[in-house]
């Protein structure tokens, strides 16, 4: 029980420390999507064995993992090198290279596009996920 009222302690720090971090970008047409999210968490908690859904379901290692937000990486030259080294040559190629789950313009190749084709990156798409939490 402790480590499901600390793990929801530190999950609510973890919101509101990344709101206040995003400069606003966090006030989008998902912001109340995550608030109700954090709302029902604060309110209910993480499930127990207790609950009839998860009696078969021991989340304590979980909770006691002390997860962070991905950031932007700052890659050195050296580790630029190295990654690309494991790249495979993709010259003819569309490459999307992903690290810590930001798209990395540098080890992509994403600059002669064919006609028709366009990337669009969003922050997330969550637009189905309204009606998964109702």
């Amino acid at each position: 029980m402790k480590n499901t009222q600390n793990a929801v302690s530190f999950y609510r720090e973890l919101y509101h420390s990344y709101k206040e971090q995003s400069n606003g970008h966090f006030q989008n047409e998902y912001a109340a999507v995550r608030e109700e999210a954090m709302r029902k968490l604060s309110d209910t908690g993480f499930p127990t064995k207790k609950d009839e859904d998860w009696r078969f379901t021991d989340l304590q290692e979980l909770l006691t993992q002390r997860f962070e937000l991905a950031t932007v990486p700052v890659l050195s030259t050296e580790q630029l090198k190295r990654l690309q080294s494991l790249l495979p040559d993709t010259q003819e190629s569309i490459r999307l290279v992903f690290v810590n789950g930001y798209l990395n313009p540098e080890l992509s190749t994403i600059s002669d596009l064919p006609d028709g084709l366009q990337l669009e990156i969003k922050e997330h798409d969550l637009s189905d996920l309204q009606a998964q939490t109702e």
